[in-house]
This record gives C-alpha cells, sequence and structure tokens, in this order.
C-alpha cells in the first residue's frame, strides 16, 4: 500500500486535514471543497454520506447525545409537539377514549354529594340519628366519603366487609327508578342520560333525596321499592333494623327513618312527575302518618331549601299526599326538555293503579293506547308496555295514536 491514502485523508476532520503534515498540498486542495460542505460529525458515527444527508434535515443536537442516524429514525417516528405536552398522537389516543358530553354534564351528581356534606351534613357525623338506615356514627373522609364506626350501631357485616365500612350516597328513589322513567334511559342508559338529559341531571342531584348510608345496606337496597318485610325475617346486619327482601325485591327501613323516606319520595314524585304504584303509595302514607316529621327532618329541611331555592312541602306541611294524587311537575319548569318523562317502563304495573298513567305505549310499534275508546288498551304485552301520563308525552317520545282508537 502507498504510503499516503487519499481514501484515509477523507475521512480526517477538516482541521486535522489541514494541518496534516504527511498530506501533499494538491490532494488537500482536492478535497477541501466536498468535505467543507459537509457537517460535522460526533467521532464513531455512521457513513459520513449518510449523515450528511439526515442532518441536512434535522436540528443539532448537544454533544453527547445518540447518533445522528438513529436520533433521525427516532425523530421521524415522533409527533412534533410544544415544549412540554405530549405527542399529539398520544393525545389524541387519550382523547378517543373519553366520552363526548355536553359542557357541565359529567360530574353533577359527585358535585350534589359533596355540597351534601359540606351544606347539610358536615356536623352530623356524630348525632343519634346517625346513618340513614341504621343510625352508625361515621369519620369524614375525602370531599365527600366516610368510614363507618361499626360498633357504634352494633353493625356486623352481612356479606361485604369493605364496603360495610365506607358511607355511601343513597338515592332515597333510586336513580334507576326516576331514570327509567325518562327516554333518555331507554336510548343508552344512566350514562346516556347523565350526558344528554338536563332533566335527569336535576334529579339526579337533588339534595332532598340524598342521605348518608352504610355502604353495604345502600347495596342491597339496590334499586328496590320501599315496603314492608315478613316480621318473621330475621336482621341481616348485627343490630341494623333495616332488612331487605331479594326475593321479593324490597327494603323495609328502620322506623327511624320510615317518615323522611315517605315524604322524600312524595316529593320526588310530585316534583318531577314520577309515578307510584297504588300499593306504594298506600305504604308511604301510612309511614308518613305513624312517623311524624322530627326536629332534624326539619333541620335538614332548612339546609337543603338554604343551597336548592325550595322546601319539600311534605316537610313544611304545606301538602299531604293524596292516594292518586296527580304531580305538578314543578321541578321540570325552565329545564329544557331534552327527553320526556315516561312513566314507569317495568312488567306488572296496572295502570289502574296510578292516577298519574293513562297511556299504554307498546315499544315494538311505537304506537300508544288511551285507556278510553282505544279497544287494544289492554292487550300489549307486559315486557313490551311503556307507560305515559299523557298524549303530549307520548307523542313527544315519537309514539302515534293507535289507528283503532275511536277517539
Amino acid at each position: 500500500m502507498g504510503k499516503h491514502r487519499p481514501t484515509s485523508a477523507c475521512f480526517l476532520p477538516h482541521q486535522l486535514r489541514e494541518n496534516h503534515p504527511h498530506l501533499p498540498g494538491d490532494h488537500r486542495r482536492r478535497h477541501t471543497a466536498p468535505i467543507i460542505s459537509s457537517p460535522q460529525l460526533v467521532p464513531g458515527s455512521q457513513g459520513r454520506g449518510q449523515a450528511a444527508k439526515v442532518e441536512a434535515r434535522q436540528p443539532r443536537s448537544r454533544p453527547g447525545s445518540q447518533g445522528r442516524g438513529q436520533a433521525a429514525k427516532v425523530e421521524a417516528r415522533q409527533p412534533r409537539s410544544r415544549p412540554g405536552s405530549q405527542g399529539r398522537g398520544q393525545a389524541a389516543k387519550v382523547e378517543a377514549r373519553q366520552p363526548r358530553s355536553r359542557p357541565g354534564s359529567q360530574g353533577r351528581g359527585q358535585a350534589a354529594k359533596v355540597e351534601a356534606r359540606q351544606q347539610v351534613y358536615a356536623d352530623r357525623n356524630h348525632t343519634t340519628e346517625g346513618t340513614l338506615y341504621c343510625g352508625c356514627t361515621w369519620q369524614w373522609t375525602g370531599k365527600s366519603g366516610g368510614r363507618v364506626d361499626l360498633a357504634s350501631c352494633g353493625y356486623t357485616p352481612r356479606k361485604n366487609a369493605n364496603r360495610a365500612a365506607r358511607i355511601e350516597w343513597e338515592h332515597i328513589v333510586p336513580a334507576w327508578t326516576f331514570g327509567h322513567q325518562r327516554q333518555c334511559w331507554q336510548n343508552g342508559g344512566r350514562k346516556n342520560c347523565v350526558a344528554n338529559d338536563p332533566v335527569f341531571g336535576v334529579m339526579e342531584s337533588d339534595l332532598h333525596n340524598l342521605a348518608p348510608s352504610v355502604g353495604e345496606v345502600n347495596g342491597d337496597r339496590s334499586n328496590f321499592n320501599y315496603g314492608m318485610v315478613q316480621k318473621n325475617q330475621p336482621l341481616q346486619y348485627g343490630q341494623c333494623p333495616t332488612r331487605t327482601d331479594f326475593k321479593a325485591r324490597t327494603t323495609e327501613p328502620r322506623d327511624e327513618a320510615k317518615g323522611l323516606v315517605a315524604r322524600v319520595t312524595f316529593y320526588m314524585a310530585d316534583r318531577y312527575g314520577l309515578t307510584l304504584s297504588k300499593g306504594q303509595q298506600q305504604i308511604l302514607m301510612a309511614w308518613d302518618h305513624q312517623h311524624p316529621v322530627s326536629a332534624w327532618e326539619i333541620e335538614r329541611d332548612r339546609r337543603i331549601t338554604k343551597v336548592m331555592g325550595h322546601q319539600n312541602p311534605y316537610v313544611t306541611g304545606e301538602k299531604k299526599w293524596k292516594l292518586g294524587q296527580k304531580p305538578s311537575r314543578d321541578g321540570l319548569r325552565g329545564i329544557p326538555a331534552s327527553a320526556p318523562i315516561l312513566a314507569k317502563a317495568t312488567t306488572g304495573i296496572n295502570p289502574a293503579e296510578s292516577a298519574a298513567v293513562q297511556i299504554i305505549g307498546n315499544r315494538n310499534s311505537h304506537v300508544y293506547h288511551l285507556p278510553h275508546g282505544c279497544p287494544s288498551y289492554g292487550r300489549v304485552a307486559k315486557h313490551n308496555r311503556v307507560l305515559f301520563s299523557t298524549e303530549a308525552d307520548a307523542l313527544a317520545a315519537g309514539y302515534r295514536k293507535a289507528g283503532n282508537c275511536r277517539q
């Protein structure tokens, strides 16, 4: 081999080549132009030709960074974003997983629970009335939660000790109950109602309908109606007197809560146009009579009124529920009616049991039948029945009157 290889000199950085003692001058001149136009590379990088092409398209990196060729490949795969922000691709994936809803629709129910703690029950966790169903005391935790003192009420977990130890906010009239009387629930369940029905949002966050409960009892009550349980059924939660008959889907609260839950149920049915069967009305009317308004119930109503701006008239004595009473629907005024209110769309309900239920719709044909003048009124199969309070409600839900109706 020759002593001075041109190819070796071509791989020297420009500054070293200019001062190289062994290179002839004409060789230096011949390679000066192309080498000056090439970018400076970190020693140990890949071939200069490829690196130069890559670097020409990329910003220079700090000394000590990874090889430019690899860096270029990595950067080419990453979306460009503002300093400190995550890549747009990842952000898009995260956003795509989030449900879209109207501004303010999310978190309304949770916000109501926080407000109930702060404005209504903040100082009631160590009082004699205790939790709704068992009378237990508790310690507040977080924004709206709590840890139940089970010994304070002689509570023994039935099955779920973890849930028994925490406070949950009971909807006295369950969200399932008033949700099933909204068209939004028929079209997508609770998520759809929360996102798209402002009336459901108002009902779900009504403070009159919220009360702290032992979590396990709240879960066992589920969406069952209140009613009488067989007297020979043993207690299920130690000394807590509330009992649930799972087969009959009925919960009987302790005596100290019966009057309160009756008056709250009347309030919700009256204010939001909910339906109650004749049997439900009779039981709750008896409880309202047997268990008069307590001093705490009056104070509770006063505190809620201060937040919501209206009282429960069945607590203040302004109203007394009557069998077959038609609801005032005062709570629906001024709320955009994006979803019509329906009567309870479940099987086994005789429309004659409630004066508020007058019209039967067929969920398959979307035809409704009036109680008078429509010969097919009683012929709709129970599992296909959707009950409406008025023709306007039926029409708003997209139903049409049956062709054989004489009216």
